[in-house]
């Protein structure tokens, strides 16, 4: 590895910061890449336009990655990954250890799904709720990992697909059964954050139906998805035992 991009180093999104550590940082400008001379180039598909093309130009190998909104996409793009650095096994390996952590939580959110039916209860429903009101619908990763373990995503009730702000009011007029955040700060860096501490929200969702799952388990399909549906499932669990807030 010849340099990582400033973002690897963010413990806030960045599952492998600390191994990120260990290597050289790069902003993505061209003239630091052609320096570096490089024999591969991985890029998002958010990386400017003419940097690109300007790395075709010069001859240097690039491959584009688009963010991916499904375990599915996912896992294709971990396996280009591993064939493209030239350890398909290890890439298999990371597939895998995903595979088997989905499948167990299927499993139990199944089984969750089927106790709560037993005692005449709905399907959990779960909302994710990020800083200045951002929610994610069933166009995101988060929201694909909600469909495979069962849950009813809010988002959907609220109008939203993909990513986008909704009103406070919105949000207490129809509450979630789980509420997901991605950390329980009790100090805001600003007011865009403190929404989250507002008392109003602890009263339709009790603070014990609250998950916490870090941004960096899930701004990208890789490495840190298993962590990411084993704190879920877990929280599933747990709160499934209880009576619904909501009964979709």
């Amino acid at each position: 590895i010849t340099a990582v991009s400033r973002f690897s180093r963010d413990p806030e999104y960045s599952y492998l910061h600390r191994q990120a550590l260990k290597f050289p940082v790069v902003r993505g400008v061209l003239e630091e890449i052609l320096h570096l001379k490089p024999d591969l180039v991985l890029a998002g598909a958010f990386t400017k336009g003419a940097v690109r093309s300007a790395l075709k130009k010069f001859r240097i190998r690039a491959a584009t990655f688009a963010p991916a909104h499904t375990v599915a996409a996912g896992r294709r793009d971990i396996m280009r990954m591993a064939r493209l650095l030239g350890h398909p096994d290890r890439g298999q390996r990371l597939v895998n250890a995903i595979d088997r952590t989905l499948a167990g939580a299927k499993q139990k959110a199944r089984r969750v799904v089927r106790d709560r039916r037993s005692a005449g209860l709905g399907r959990l429903s779960v909302m994710q709720l990020q800083r200045r009101l951002f929610v994610s619908g069933e166009r995101t990763l988060l929201g694909n990992l909600f469909s495979h373990l069962r849950l009813v995503n809010q988002a959907h009730r609220l109008g939203v697909t993909s990513v986008a702000r909704v009103q406070f009011e919105a949000v207490l007029n129809q509450p979630p059964d789980i509420l997901v955040i991605d950390s329980l700060a009790t100090r805001y860096r600003d007011q865009g954050q403190s929404i989250l501490g507002h008392p109003a929200l602890a009263r339709v969702v009790p603070r014990q139906s609250w998950i916490v799952v870090p941004q960096r388990l899930v701004i990208c399909s890789g490495p840190s998805l298993p962590a990411a549906i084993r704190t879920m499932i877990t929280a599933i669990e747990r709160v499934g035992q209880r009576a619904p807030i909501t009964t979709p």
